[in-house]
C-alpha cells in the first residue's frame, strides 16, 4: 500500500467502452484533453476505445475494440518478407560513397540505374535512395 502511494497508480478512464467520469475528475482531466491524447494515438472517436489507462507518467495507454484494429498478416496467417532499410545514394547532388559500398555496388551502377529512371545528371538530383523491395525513390531539383 505504501509503495502505491509513493509511485502512484494508473487510472482506468475507459473500461469496456464506458467513460469513467469520476476518474476523469479525480485526475483533473477534461474531455478535450483526453480526445487530444487519443488523436495523438490515431484514434478519432471514443467509439473505438475499449480500455484507456492514464499511466503514472501521464501517458495514455489504449486498447481498441478488436473490430477497430487493422488486419495484420499474422491474423491472416500470411508469410511476409521483412523489409530492409533504404540506403541513401545521392544527397544534394553528391554521390554518397558509403551508401554505394554498403550495397556492394559502384558509381557505374548508380549512373546507369538513374539513367534507367530517366535522370542523366547526378547534380540534378536532390536525393536518391534505394531499397531492395521498393527500388529507387528520387527527388530532383527541378519541379
Amino acid at each position: 500500500m505504501f509503495r502505491a502511494i509513493l509511485k502512484g497508480r494508473e487510472s482506468v478512464l475507459v473500461k469496456d467502452g464506458k467513460l469513467n467520469v469520476k476518474e476523469m475528475e479525480k485526475n483533473h482531466l477534461e474531455m478535450e484533453q483526453l480526445r487530444t491524447m487519443l488523436r495523438q494515438k490515431g484514434i478519432f472517436s471514443m467509439n473505438e476505445v475499449k480500455y484507456a489507462y492514464l499511466e503514472t507518467n501521464g501517458g495514455l495507454s489504449v486498447m481498441k475494440y478488436q473490430k477497430q484494429e487493422p488486419v495484420t498478416p499474422e491474423l491472416m496467417k500470411l508469410e511476409v518478407k521483412e523489409k530492409k532499410p533504404s540506403t541513401l545514394l545521392i544527397d544534394e547532388g553528391e554521390v554518397v560513397e558509403d551508401g554505394i559500398k554498403l550495397l556492394g555496388k559502384d558509381g557505374d551502377w548508380l549512373r546507369e540505374s538513374i539513367k534507367t529512371e530517366g535522370y542523366h545528371n547526378i547534380k540534378d538530383i536532390f536525393c536518391a535512395e534505394w531499397s531492395e523491395e521498393e527500388g529507387f525513390y528520387i527527388v530532383s531539383y527541378k519541379k
